[in-house]
């Protein structure tokens, strides 16, 4: 039950970062979790969000998953 709250922080974190205006840029994980890279089209700006919780990695690549179906969309 702990990692509940783990969770919903790190997912917080990444949703504030999309209603931002950022795009998922690249996932790298690594033996501490994963770094979601984030940037600005407009304006060049980056960010990286780390996530350590399983589901809040799995919520990160769902998002990528919908960003790149309305990208294909767009063309």
């Amino acid at each position: 039950m702990a990692e509940h709250p783990q969770y919903l922080s790190e997912k917080l974190e990444l949703d504030q970062c999309l209603n931002k205006g950022f795009l998922i840029y690249d996932i790298r994980d690594h033996l501490n979790g994963t770094d979601v890279l984030l940037k600005k089209t407009e304006t060049d700006e980056t960010m990286i969000v780390h996530l350590g919780n399983a589901n809040a990695r799995k919520y990160a690549t769902t998002m990528l998953t919908l960003q790149m179906a309305s990208e294909r969309r767009a063309t």
